[in-house]
């Protein structure tokens, strides 16, 4: 077995230290990217979407409901790291948070029109400051449907600097 010397070592803790600080680095941006905070209560949303001034991306679920299971499991498992590092991301249980979902049902747009008449899955994009609805969707969609109502009801819409509210 061949001993290193001085210069050999220096070079491979050279490369291992280039190594751990790539990792360290990656670490950090997962932290400061993907770690944004989430909710664990409905007003602690609106209140760190306002602290924030982030978005709020607001889902409709329950326990019982097989659409809601299949739209997590097949479409937001791919989405859900990304909108939380732009979005103050929550899900409301309807059958937990009864009077949540009962300010989503009862909820209106300018035009009068009830935002959410009880079908879950329902998704819900509200501005900064709670105020503006930006947009809606209602039942289970796949990775692609859910990307192209996301890009035309959502991005559209934020860029647009509309809603409906």
């Amino acid at each position: 077995m061949r001993m290193l010397g001085f210069k050999a070592y220096r070079q491979a803790y050279g490369v291992i230290m280039r190594r751990i600080l790539f990792i360290i680095m990656l670490l950090a941006q997962g932290v400061v990217y993907g770690g944004q905070p989430q909710p664990s209560n409905y007003r602690e949303a609106l209140t760190l979407m306002k602290q924030t001034n982030r978005y709020g991306f607001f889902f409709l679920t329950a326990d019982w409901c097989e659409p809601c299971h299949r739209f997590k499991k097949d479409t937001l498992s791919h989405y859900l790291d990304k909108l939380e590092q732009y979005y103050v991301v929550y899900f409301v249980d309807v059958d937990k948070e009864k009077g949540v979902a009962s300010a989503f049902s009862r909820a209106k747009d300018s035009y009068g029109r009830t935002l959410w008449g009880g079908m879950l899955p329902a998704y819900f994009v509200f501005s900064p400051d709670g105020k503006k609805t930006i947009a809606v969707s209602h039942g289970y969609k796949t990775p692609q449907e859910f990307v192209l109502w996301y890009n035309s009801h959502v991005i559209s819409v934020i860029n647009s600097g509309s809603g409906s509210n």
